[in-house]
């Protein structure tokens, strides 16, 4: 179990840099390499039940918000950004457009740059930054929501993973 845990470590660390594309384009390789269906695997290891994290299916942020309950500014942050990235599709977003739905919202952050910086910080990452445009610390940067990120979401919405 320890290689397990190592193996996937490892893999993770790979992956998180690389643009969605990038890992679909890795992940056919491994699986055509070690002759492994990838469309089997959540089943076979959950006994028939997948364990992807589910999609966000509410077509309306208030409503989809409010139903996760978020406690922290990052938690209420994470589950913006989660919805923007997995109804609106956007594969990556930038943290003035997750403050902008927020104050929507009626609960815009006081530091979103802290919130994301918090969300990255925890282990496992909730969120990756997957650009930077400029040099500055105050340069724009782009972020994704992590495989964690939506099931600690659909934790917080009462939703089973």
């Amino acid at each position: 179990m320890t290689d397990e845990i190592e193996a996937l470590r490892e893999v993770s660390s790979i992956l998180d840099g690389l643009p969605p594309e990038a890992v679909v384009r890795v992940l056919k390789w491994v699986s055509d390499k070690y002759k492994v269906d990838l469309t089997q695997i959540g089943s076979a290891l959950s006994g028939g039940q997948s364990k992807m994290p589910p999609k966000a299916t509410a077509s309306d942020l208030p409503e989809y918000f409010n139903s996760a309950q978020a406690g922290t500014s990052a938690e209420k942050a994470l589950v913006v950004a989660a919805w923007l990235q997995t109804v609106q599709g956007n594969s990556d977003f930038d943290s003035g457009s997750v403050n902008r739905e927020l104050k929507n919202l009626g609960h815009q952050s006081s530091n979103i740059t802290r919130d994301f910086d918090d969300l990255m910080a925890r282990r496992p990452k909730l969120v990756v930054q997957t650009r930077k445009s400029g040099s500055t610390k105050q340069a724009r940067k782009l972020y994704r929501v992590t495989h964690e990120g939506l099931v600690e979401i659909a934790k917080m919405r009462g939703e089973h993973a």
